[in-house]
């Protein structure tokens, strides 16, 4: 198994007082400034973010309140998206609340600050669906040196989900503070990971008029941006952050004390025991009659389990929400034929016991969420299901129509999943695909004397590549093309057919082309590349050394079999030679076969990497290969009038 802990688990308690060092207005200095002293890249920098995490008693129970101030330079014009903020939040919970005020622009005219305040046309409130909606802010009056503020204040009766506090991001942090106050009703764990230097007041108690609260400070200074590099799963995972897990709640009354998960067994029994979780899977029978209906008698299991895994993609319709828990139930979401991730999925499982199957649920943290590396609740928010049959585990997602038997939605490909089995022991489970997916090109082209290329092209793509084309494309041809003629500048495309819809079977693309601007005419010579267009002509892999994994999603091989007439008159004067490099410890490899027949060229290459991750330890080798790669499909053949 190649897995990588990512997190460093960390308590940091020091006797320290974090000190205001932030001016209170906006200062010329700071609208003046030109770029970061400690980091002259940066497209901006946040300057200030102070805020506070604290419970309020109300008549409707407790609610957890976070506000956040934050002071932002913007430098450059790639800076702008930091004069944005959104939060996206369940429609159908009025509980759950987001307020932003105090919210300006600053800006440097004739040597003096002029202060724009966001107007109601700023601030945008919009239903991005039947079930979420966004509350949005845009920052007035943005240029390059601009200042912004905004205060935002969000609400929500969840206590058991405490938001992540942040000491790091993709641009530097000057100075960042966190309060956070909890009644003595409740204990919280605390996790502190990532590589930033972050100072913690000791805890101390406060009394109010009803109840008593702990107090903690944590606070950092001029902390570096987070640079982010291609392949990677979520930053998030790998910057300095702080989390808290709810372990224990003592209610009103002062007797009932709930324990909350504190191991892996403890998760595993408090879900067995949810309503909304291993209660939901209780339901198995209620769905025998329908499995009547979808499974013919005496068909193999194999065909079985996907027969109810199909029909469960097909009758249901995902409403974009993730989650463990059923919002509506099992029997509700088959009846009006929506549902979260949990209601599809725990369906899902329940139907598949019915039929025999040896079917559990399993845990995970999408890649959105990040990383689940210890045993809490509040580290996952989404449901598989799967299936056991000896040492073979199946996997299965249906809240996507395109998804097959262990082909997932890219969100639930995230390291490892737990298996809840019906016990109510539990075991991880590898959610990284291990088959490689792969696409094969077919080019039949042709060179003319002036440069110009003609051809026909069959694009096949299988398992992921074929799942996640149809994800973002399905039968949008057009879409694709302006996708094909934007990546690959000066392609014209005609004729262009795809087949698509049987998820059995790969997706082939099959298109003409005309392409101006891969030769080089110089005088009586052409020079161009045998691999035409599809030659990466850049390394993705710029630093010198890598702190975190590269994620590639899932293991691949790219392959590419082109052939080229040349021009009439013309003779080949120089061909690249075959060439065959390979990386340590089976990662990868790269095969380069090129050979001339009468006036055909001909050329196959093979590009492997068999692992969907690269550990930090083998970034190097990983780069230079790369690098070896690029140098070589740059290459070029040289044509000579004869």
């Amino acid at each position: 198994m190649r897995r990588i802990l990512i997190v460093l688990l960390v308590t940091v308690c020091r006797a320290a007082s974090a000190q205001e060092v932030v001016p209170s207005q906006v200062t010329l200095a700071e609208v003046e400034q030109k770029f970061h002293p400690q980091d002259t890249s940066a497209p901006a920098a946040i300057l200030y973010r102070k805020g506070k995490t604290h419970f309020e008693l109300s008549s409707g129970g407790w609610r957890l309140v976070t506000e956040v101030q934050t002071r932002i330079k913007i430098y450059n014009k790639a800076g702008y998206d930091y004069a944005t903020k959104e939060f996206v939040y369940p429609s159908y919970d009025d509980r759950i609340s987001y307020q932003f005020y105090n919210a300006f622009t600053y800006n440097l005219v004739d040597g003096y600050i002029e202060k724009t305040v966001l107007g109601p046309e700023g601030e945008f409130t919009q239903p991005l669906n039947e079930y979420r909606t966004s509350k949005k802010i845009v920052l007035p009056n943005i240029r390059e040196g601009s200042v912004i503020e905004y205060t935002y204040k969000m609400v929500t009766p969840s206590f058991a989900r405490f938001p992540d506090w942040f000491f790091q991001y993709t641009v530097p942090v000057n100075y960042i503070d966190y309060e956070v106050i909890i009644p003595t009703y409740f204990t919280y764990r605390n996790f502190l990971s990532g590589k930033a230097d972050i100072k913690q007041t000791p805890a101390h108690v406060i009394k109010t008029k009803h109840y008593s609260e702990n107090v903690v400070n944590y606070y950092a200074r001029n902390v570096r941006a987070f640079k982010e590099e291609a392949f990677v799963n979520n930053i998030e995972n790998y910057m300095s952050v702080l989390k808290h897990e709810l372990t224990g709640a003592i209610f009103d009354n002062g007797e009932t004390e709930f324990h909350f998960s504190t191991d892996w067994h403890s998760v595993a029994r408090q879900l067995h025991d949810d309503e909304d979780f291993g209660k939901q899977l209780s339901y198995a029978p209620s769905f025998k009659k329908y499995l009547k209906e979808i499974v013919p008698p005496q068909i193999p299991d194999s065909e079985k389990a996907e027969l109810i895994f199909n029909f469960v993609k097909s009758r249901m319709t995902w409403d974009e929400w993730e989650g463990y828990l059923a919002r509506t139930g099992v029997r509700t979401a088959y009846q009006s034929q929506v549902g979260n991730a949990a209601d599809i999925n725990l369906m899902l499982v329940a139907m598949l016991r019915e039929a025999g199957f040896e079917a559990n649920p399993v845990l995970l943290s999408t890649r959105s969420n990040g990383l689940a590396n210890y045993p809490s609740l509040q580290a996952y928010d989404y449901v598989i299901a799967a299936i056991e049959d000896g040492d073979k585990i199946t996997l299965y997602d249906a809240t996507s129509k395109q998804a097959a038997p262990n082909i997932l939605p890219l969100r639930a490909l995230n390291w490892m999943g737990r298996l809840i089995m019906e016990d109510g022991t539990t075991k991880e489970v590898d959610l990284t695909p291990q088959k490689s997916s792969r696409e094969v090109i077919n080019i039949s082209a042709a060179i003319d004397a002036s440069g110009t290329v003609t051809g026909r092209i069959r694009d096949q793509y299988f398992d992921y590549y074929a799942f996640t084309f149809r994800e973002t494309y399905g039968g949008n041809k057009e879409e694709h093309m302006q996708k094909l003629a934007k990546q690959y500048d000066g392609l014209i495309i005609d004729d262009y057919t795809v087949a698509y819809k049987d998820i059995t079977k790969p997706v082939v693309e099959d298109y003409t082309f005309t392409h101006n601007n891969i030769a080089d005419v110089a005088g009586n010579k052409i020079y161009i590349s045998p691999m035409l267009f599809f030659a990466k002509t850049e390394n993705p892999f710029k630093s010198e050394t890598r702190e975190y994994p590269v994620d590639f999603l899932f293991p691949f091989e790219d392959k590419y079999i082109i052939n080229i007439t040349i021009p009439e008159g013309y003779v080949v004067e120089y061909l690249p030679v075959e060439s065959l490099f390979s990386m340590g410890q089976n990662l990868g490899s790269f095969k380069y076969s090129v050979a001339q027949a009468r006036n055909q060229i001909q050329l196959s290459v093979t590009f492997d990497i068999n692992y969907a991750i690269v550990l930090p330890n083998e970034y190097a080798e990983l780069r230079g290969f790369f690098e070896k790669m690029m140098a070589k499909q740059n290459e070029k053949i040289i044509l000579k009038k004869a």
